[in-house]
């Protein structure tokens, strides 16, 4: 396929050509159903590259110019090549053009099969690009998944390492609990041992009140009982003036009636002894 440069309206147009002894042919397209031209080639044309450094050259014959493009420039130098020979063997008998016809079938067959071959080896590789897509991938995917375990293995690790962490926290605080109830023990048992130090000294001070009271109230009973014996004294004693009062009454009767009475003074008692009996009362 070649691109052909309008005569009338300056476009380009892809066209397929064929090279036929004496003429080249073109068509709409490679099934040759559709002519739309020829070029003659004989030995009063020329082909003409371009000056440019592109895929164009130019066929010029005693009519006019066609000028051509190509893909590459292997397509345009080989185009030149094959013209350039037809217009140099013009002249040459039938033979000649059926030699090039078979070498030119002979080299496109040959093509063909460097493009078969070709295509075979560039299917080989791309089943080995496929093949090691597929390797690829599957790597891809095992190291996704290799990832994936690894992320859910540290993610376990880590909620293993929460979970000890909770633990240690939770001994911990059991350990502190411990040690405060220890704490709270001894404290209580302080309490108690001064609460029994307390109870103690209250029972010492007790007791020792209770001995006071004792020896106090042996004391007082002593001096009870020193007050009854005084008040028994004190009360033989008014008795025993009252007889001596009873007496001297009588006696005193007895010697008025006789007339031997005189007057005498009233009983006094001894002043020491009834002061003596004061102080004793």
């Amino acid at each position: 396929m070649m691109s052909k440069r309008g005569t009338r309206v300056a476009t380009w147009k892809e066209r397929f050509f064929v090279l036929k002894p004496a003429c080249l042919l073109y068509y709409t397209g490679p099934d040759q159903k559709e002519m739309k031209g020829s070029i003659d080639i004989n030995n009063s044309c020329a082909v003409v590259p371009t000056q440019e450094k592109t895929c164009r050259f130019i066929i010029r014959t005693k009519i006019k110019d066609y000028e051509l493009n190509v893909s590459d420039m292997k397509s345009k130098n080989e185009w030149i090549t094959v013209l350039q020979k037809a217009i140099d063997n013009d002249d040459k008998d039938i033979h000649y053009h059926r030699d090039e016809l078979i070498k030119r079938c002979q080299n496109r067959w040959t093509k063909k099969q460097q493009l078969a071959e070709e295509r075979e080896q560039q299917k080989i590789r791309q089943e080995l690009i496929e093949m090691k897509s597929r390797e690829l991938e599957e790597e891809k995917q095992a190291r996704a998944e290799a990832e994936a375990r690894l992320q859910l293995e540290t993610a376990l690790r880590e909620a293993d390492k929460d979970h000890m962490k909770e633990l240690e926290q939770l001994l911990e605080e059991e350990r502190q609990a411990k040690r405060d109830e220890e704490l709270v023990r001894a404290a209580q048992a302080r309490v108690l041992q001064e609460e029994f130090e307390k109870r103690e000294e209250l029972e010492r001070l007790k007791a020792m009140q209770e001995q006071l009271l004792a020896e106090e109230q042996s004391k007082r009973e002593g001096i009870e009982e020193e007050r009854n014996k005084q008040a028994q004294l004190l009360a033989a004693a008014k008795l025993q003036l009252e007889e001596l009062q009873r007496e001297r009454s009588v006696a005193d009767e007895q010697l008025q009636v006789s007339g031997q009475y005189h007057p005498t003074t009233p009983f006094l008692p001894d002043r020491q002894t009834n002061k003596k009996n004061i102080l004793l009362f």
